[in-house]
């Protein structure tokens, strides 16, 4: 997806969402549910519309995507390697061993400028080394890029830091081979002193919202929860007779249910670029799973 057709989609995915709010038929039929869910549903819907307005067709949408999954794949690299930047500096600046971070004020800042650290100066740019060490990632992990044209969130302080307590690792495989490289795992040992700071605050908090709860007489009546499933998207288009978007979703269906196996086909893909002459595979009880492990 170009920038131009991203644009025009989350415009039109903006301008979907301000009518979808406004509808009152869509107002009554999303009484029942939860206020947040809801939300997040019609966000859901709207870009189904939106992507559907600007492409015409899933087919038309899914050609282009197959272009975008691999400049995808490059950007969440260097979202990676900016992300461990960012994660060494977080144990420090919890163990007080930094005074100041740039933007950050307390814990959660972290997640916040994480959500835009392409654009962060609070870390060094992306360097030839550290491009390098990627690469040199890459090749003892080559399947690690299949996944990486997914969403790769930053990780929680806390369950890097849990895990690496138990298995003397973090669930960040870039992270782990990064320290074994440099010696910067030592920064997992050391204390989250500011974390723990507010953390008494939190509590006081905590406490104060149940004495409110307590005392509020009649609490108000628990809402349903909407399913932001692919079924429940297609009943609400029924419902109002939006047989396009429906009809939309139905072919991203389709297109899934014929690919059970499109994990390997995007492994056979990257091996094909990777080592372009016959490999051996693993062993294992199927030639998928040996693929999958190669």
């Amino acid at each position: 997806m170009n920038e131009d057709k991203r644009k025009k989609v989350k415009d039109a995915q903006q301008r979907i969402i301000q009518e979808m709010k406004g509808n009152r038929g869509f107002i009554a039929y999303f009484e029942p549910y939860k206020e947040s869910d809801v939300d997040s549903f019609i966000d859901g819907y709207a870009d189904l519309m939106a992507t559907l307005e600007v492409y015409g067709d899933f087919t038309k949408y899914r050609q282009e995507r197959i272009i975008e999954d691999y400049i995808n794949t490059a950007w969440i690299a260097i979202k990676l390697i900016q992300y461990k930047k960012l994660f060494d500096l977080e144990c420090q600046w919890r163990a007080e061993q930094l005074t100041s971070v740039q933007d950050v004020l307390v814990t959660k800042d972290f997640k916040r400028v994480a959500d835009d650290i392409l654009n962060y100066t609070g870390v060094p740019p992306v360097s030839p080394e550290d491009i390098e060490l990627y690469q040199q990632f890459l090749l003892q992990k080559p399947n690690y890029i299949i996944y990486c044209s997914g969403y790769h969130p930053y990780p929680y302080y806390e369950d890097v830091k849990d895990m690496y307590r138990e298995e003397h690792e973090t669930d960040v495989e870039y992270f782990d081979f990064h320290n074994n490289h440099t010696g910067l795992h030592s920064l997992l040992l050391l204390p989250d002193v500011r974390g723990m700071k507010e953390l008494r605050y939190i509590d006081a908090a905590f406490e104060a919202i149940k004495k409110e709860i307590k005392e509020t007489k009649s609490a108000p009546e628990e809402k349903k929860y909407l399913h932001h499933s692919d079924d429940e998207m297609i009943r609400f288009g029924d419902h109002f007779g939006d047989k396009k978007t429906v009809n939309y979703i139905k072919d991203r269906k389709r297109w899934m249910s014929e690919k059970p196996d499109l994990i390997f086909s995007w492994a056979l893909d990257d091996l094909s670029i990777v080592s372009p002459d016959a490999v051996p595979i693993e062993s294992n009880q199927g030639w998928k799973e040996g693929l999958y492990y190669t």
